[in-house]
């Protein structure tokens, strides 16, 4: 329905312009570096507000992505 697509749409934009402002804030090594946090947040929402379970492949994704970000902060 008409509600799913603006809400789509909105979602989409904003968080398109959110980046490119903070891009400019800060700079792109920052910006990069919390963006990339994103999994970091969503894999505890995703367990305890919608329940999922976490599997062997999720747990590997959170530790490369930990040290990732680990190498980029040095």
């Amino acid at each position: 329905s008409s509600d799913v697509c603006s809400s789509d749409l909105l979602g989409t934009y904003v968080s398109s312009l959110f980046l490119v402002l903070s891009t400019q804030e800060f700079g792109a090594g920052k910006t990069a570096v919390l963006t990339s946090t994103g999994p970091l947040f969503a894999l505890p929402l995703a367990i305890f507000w919608l329940g999922e379970k976490v599997g062997k492949l999720t747990i590997i994704g959170t530790i490369l992505s930990l040290v990732g970000l680990w190498i980029s902060i040095i």
